[in-house]
Parts: C-alpha cells; sequence; structure tokens
C-alpha cells in the first residue's frame, strides 16, 4: 500500500541516521511522499511533489489495472499492458513486480486526501502541475489554499521526460530558498 511504502522508507531514513531531508515525489510518488513527510516529523525540512494523486479514485492508469482482479492482471493484463505503452513510462513499468503494480494501484483507489495532508503539513512545500495537465481541481483547491505552486510550460503528466531541465531548477530553486 501506499501507507506501506511511507513507512519502509521512514525506516530507511532511520536506519541510515538522516537527520534532515527534503522530499521530492510525483505521481504515486508524491502521495508517498506526503503520507513520508507526516512520519518523518522535525526530519523533514520540506517537500515538493509533481502532480501527485491526491484524492480517493487513482487515477485512468489504476483504474485500468484494478479492473482487473489481481491475479488476471498478473496472469495477463500486465504483459499486455507492457505490450501498449509507448510512452517512456513502459521501462518502469517493464521491471515492476505485476504484484505491486496491482497492489499500489488499488491503494490509490482506495486512497487519502493527500492534498489537505500536503497543506496541513508544518514544511515548506510545493506543487508542480504540467500545463497540460491544467485546469485541475488540485490547482484551484492550491491556489484557494495558498500553496505555493509552479506550472512547467508545455508538459503534461510525465514532465520528468519532457522537460527533465526545467523540472531540475524548479527542484532546485526550492532547495535554495
Amino acid at each position: 500500500s501506499i501507507s506501506e511504502q511511507a513507512q519502509v522508507v521512514a525506516e530507511l531514513i532511520t536506519h541510515c541516521a538522516i537527520e534532515k531531508c527534503f522530499l521530492f515525489g510525483h505521481s504515486m510518488g508524491g502521495s508517498i511522499s506526503i503520507e513520508l513527510a507526516e512520519l518523518l516529523g522535525d526530519k523533514l525540512s520540506g517537500i515538493i511533489v509533481a502532480e501527485p494523486n491526491t484524492r480517493p479514485g487513482g487515477g485512468r492508469l489504476s483504474r485500468e489495472v484494478c479492473s482487473m482482479t489481481e491475479e488476471e492482471f498478473i496472469r495477463s493484463g500486465y504483459q499486455q499492458m507492457i505490450a501498449a505503452e509507448s510512452s517512456p513510462w513502459a521501462g518502469s513499468l517493464a521491471i515492476s513486480s505485476p504484484r505491486a503494480v496491482w497492489r499500489s494501484a488499488a491503494s490509490l483507489i482506495a486512497g487519502k486526501q493527500w492534498l489537505d495532508a500536503l497543506i496541513a503539513l508544518p514544511v515548506r512545500k510545493q506543487i508542480v502541475f504540467g500545463e497540460y495537465s491544467l485546469p485541475s481541481e488540485d490547482m484551484d483547491k492550491a491556489v484557494r489554499s495558498q500553496l505555493p505552486y509552479h506550472v512547467l510550460k508545455e508538459c503534461g503528466h510525465l514532465m520528468a521526460y519532457e522537460d527533465p531541465h526545467t523540472l531540475a531548477q524548479v527542484l532546485s530553486a526550492f532547495l535554495s530558498l
């Protein structure tokens, strides 16, 4: 689950005796980062997330994965999804455990109110959107909540592939504040 993945990273940070850190997460990694931020307390210096899942229901991909049972997805859906995927994400999918993909998708669908949790964090924070993902209820809520945000021009959800240089600049600027 998303919570279990956050817990594993928290345990690693504790084991490595990391006293202070920043978090960055994209998409599902953003949701994991938000839950991790809640676990880290004083160890967290700040968090920046890019188009995280923000509420129950999952995204298109999670719903597609979970339209099959876990066993159906493992038996045939996973290979069909890899064969049909033409985006750069295909490589990440191909090296993932099909069981982990299904269970992570199910956890995103079950979800939490991650945007509310991000807004409530008592640390420096920012959310990043790709221009092609707008308009967005999340962007509207970020603005209403005075959550700092950045919009990457001419990018969508795959911003790390579409414009890695500008995304790196946004991250660098956040760390430099």
